[in-house]
């Protein structure tokens, strides 16, 4: 008689309802710690077999209490070792996330395709590791210079173990890689999902099969595999998306720095201008490497005149001086702007009233394509070619501030015969190596990594009248991140030429911002000077939005919760002694009723 074993199992998937799932097998090659690919809701996902209890006979698995389903066949390849689970356990209640949401989200979505292509059994951070003590440095340069501190200063020193270098996407892993390799140098080993299975198992069995040195490029769900025989991890462009956009929210720059710091090797976060969060639990040990000179200028646009209807004129004299010099000497641009579009905000001129979207109440975007104009709503992407007031049908509407697309226009009627390429997200969002003139949105700039002769922000003022806590942080970054891409020349044309930001940024005094923005943030409450947990209620009725209110300010009134209009509540709570056991468990009932978020990227 075949012996049955019942096996039970903690999902690796990205819900807060994941629970240990059981299963029986008659497979007596199981092992604790494997993973396993299981069915559930008409999707197959990713397992770690928690325990396996032999029974015997068919008739004790009829007499279970529940209804228990057959594990399928599984391949065996790959393994979490005692301290990924010890790590995982810790991780998660600090981040306000199950152990399953965790799993989830440091494991690759093509992770069964590449265990059937594995030819080596792989252990995912087993406890055969180093009794080494990690150490954590906090890198600021421009992209050139990060580079060449990797490869000569930090791998220098590894002594034949491997660097890891962690990307946030697999555009910039794609780019690292071609950067870093060279005729005749050093050839990387890629892991993202840009690479099919059978090559991402290839590159695999080659760290599992030997004990040599590798330069690896990774995204953060791939590190893990990465880690045999790693001396170094580099978490590269720390500022870039290494938090997730939807639940559980997780940040994976925390799961990385607590993956190195349990492997004991150094963990080095290399950016241009480091976040404000970037050291402020640890006591930093900051480098900063070497900028060259450039020429610097700040135009005051409060004394331009506005001479077109495409929104305001940023196409200045100076703007034009550096346009003439580039098509005479044959150099290239690089022109920044906030927004897309051709102006983000429209007034009816005879009413006063905004064009908002009549879905969603948000500005409708004007947008110019094949020759035609529209209104496009950036929350909700609802299109509207009526181009005219919303309120009293009028067609005398004016444009206010300036998008990527007014930019474009303004130059393109100046110079017809200026090739420009623009990279937004209406557009290829990769930079074409021919281009001499191109135009970006200040959100596709960190993409960026070619230099440029001349680099001009055209307007990112837009930026700073937006409600977040940390925008003043994002227009500082951007600032210094075009800096550190122009060759000889940087002009800067503002409305807000007393603020101090663009001086600090320009001069690269990221020591003077961050300290008042630091004290900004402690006297106002907000990360990474406290911890902030952020509830949204779900879109519904107003009476059951209203019980659950109710519910939330009772089980949380000991934390006093700070409701925001219409549908979110704040906590704030203190750095030391976090995570609180008491306000976990509380949070943790609610979450099946509201989204929770540790330390989010925006209140509103």
């Amino acid at each position: 008689m075949n012996r049955i074993y019942l096996v039970e199992v903690t999902p690796a998937i990205r819900a807060h309802f994941a629970q240990k799932l059981t299963y029986f097998s008659l497979d007596g090659s199981l092992q604790k710690g494997q993973i396993v690919f299981v069915e559930g809701r008409s999707k197959k996902f990713p397992g770690v077999i928690d325990s396996i209890k032999p029974l015997i006979g068919r008739e004790a698995v009829k007499q279970l209490p529940f209804k228990i389903k057959k594990l399928a066949q599984q391949n065996g390849r790959i393994f979490v070792g005692e301290e990924l689970i010890k790590l995982v356990s810790n991780l998660a209640p600090r981040l306000l996330v199950s152990e399953s949401e965790v799993l989830g989200s440091i494991l690759p979505a093509k992770l069964e395709m590449i265990s059937k292509s594995l030819r080596h059994k792989t252990c995912l951070f087993s406890t055969n590791v180093p009794n080494r003590k990690g150490e954590i440095l906090y890198l600021e340069g421009s992209f050139d210079e990060r580079l060449k501190y990797y490869e000569r200063v930090v791998r220098g020193k590894l002594r034949g173990r491997s660097l890891i270098i962690v990307v946030p996407n697999q555009h910039y892993s794609e780019l690292l890689s071609q950067k870093l390799e060279s005729p005749g140098g050093s050839k990387t080993l890629r892991l993202d999902d840009g690479l099919k299975a059978k090559e991402l198992s290839s590159n695999i069995d080659k760290l599992q099969a030997s004990g040599e040195s590798h330069l690896i490029v990774a995204t953060p769900t791939y590190v893990v595999l990465a880690a045999r025989n790693v001396g170094a991890i580099v978490v590269e462009k720390e500022s870039g998306s290494y938090r997730q956009i939807g639940s559980p929210y997780l940040d994976l720059r925390e799961y990385v720095k607590a993956l190195a710091l349990a492997l004991g090797v150094k963990l080095y976060f290399g950016d241009d201008c480091l976040s404000l969060g970037a050291g402020v639990s640890d006591r930093p040990r900051m480098i900063r490497l070497p900028t060259k000179k450039l020429t610097s200028v700040v135009v005051d646009l409060k004394l331009t005149t506005t001479t077109t209807n495409v929104g305001m004129d940023v196409l200045t004299a100076e703007f034009r001086d550096l346009i003439d010099e580039a098509l005479a000497k044959k150099t290239s641009i690089l022109a920044i702007s906030a927004r897309r579009g051709v102006s983000n905000i429209t007034v009816c001129t005879d009413c006063g009233q905004n064009v908002d979207c009549q879905n969603c109440k948000t500005p409708l975007v004007l947008h110019e394509g094949k020759g035609l104009r529209f209104f496009l709503c950036h929350h909700c992407y609802k299109k509207s070619t009526k181009l005219t007031c919303p309120n009293c049908n009028s067609w005398r509407l004016k444009s206010l501030g300036i998008g990527i697309e007014g930019l474009a226009l303004q130059n393109k009627k100046a110079y017809p015969s200026l090739d420009l390429q623009i990279i937004s997200g209406d557009t290829d969002k990769r930079l074409n190596p021919d281009s001499q003139f191109v135009l970006v949105t200040e959100a596709l700039l960190p993409q960026l990594t070619t230099r440029f002769d001349t680099v001009v922000i055209a307007y990112i003022d837009s930026l700073l009248a937006l409600p977040e806590f940390r925008i003043r942080e994002r227009v500082f970054r951007r600032i210094v991140e075009a800096r550190n891409l122009a060759k000889k020349t940087l002009l800067v044309q503002t409305r807000r030429t007393n603020d101090p930001i663009f001086k600090q940024a320009i001069a690269g005094d990221t020591e003077t911002f961050k300290y008042e923005e630091l004290k900004s943030r402690q006297r106002f409450g907000y990360p990474p000077a406290v911890h902030v947990i952020k509830l949204t209620l779900p879109a519904g009725s107003e009476q059951k939005n209203r019980a659950l209110k109710e519910e939330i300010n009772s089980t949380l009134r000991k934390w006093k919760p700070l409701f925001v209009p219409p549908n979110r509540v704040i906590i704030r709570q203190p750095l030391l002694g976090w995570p609180n056991a008491e306000l976990l468990n509380a949070l943790l009932v609610l979450r099946k009723k509201a989204k929770l978020e540790l330390d989010p990227e925006s209140i509103l």
